[in-house]
């Protein structure tokens, strides 16, 4: 594939537009800059339920 890469993903990890690359963060990142982070997204039902939920399907 040389210089193209392919993404599978119902979300936008990569956008190429007007020359410029931009990357945005998938489910379940946090912004390492916040205070006791880690913390902060375990407290997260939401996010906790999504991990447990792909974990168990990666598992399968």
């Amino acid at each position: 594939f040389k210089d193209q890469f392919i993404v599978s993903s119902p979300e936008i990890f990569v956008q190429i537009k007007d020359g410029k690359i931009c990357t945005f963060p998938m489910k379940g990142t946090i912004d390492a800059e916040i205070p006791d982070a880690e913390n902060v997204i375990l407290a997260i039902k939401k996010e906790t339920a999504e991990h447990y939920n792909d974990c168990g399907f990666a598992t399968e």
